[in-house]
């Protein structure tokens, strides 16, 4: 499994493994998501500073 980092580097691969932490690779859907549990979404990076999809927390 790759590692994943929020944009201040901060790693949250094991909160998504844990399922506290849900990922998604769409914005909308992960938008969609933070409305219906009243959370918030973030993007998320790799160790190389790409994006690759957006974490809403449970």
């Amino acid at each position: 499994m790759n590692r994943y980092y929020t944009e201040l580097r901060k790693e949250v691969t094991d909160r998504i493994k844990d399922g506290r932490t849900k990922f998604f690779t769409s914005a909308s859907e992960a938008e969609q998501y933070a409305r219906q549990k009243r959370s918030y979404h973030y993007q998320v990076f790799d160790i190389n500073k790409q994006h690759v999809g957006w974490g809403v927390p449970k």
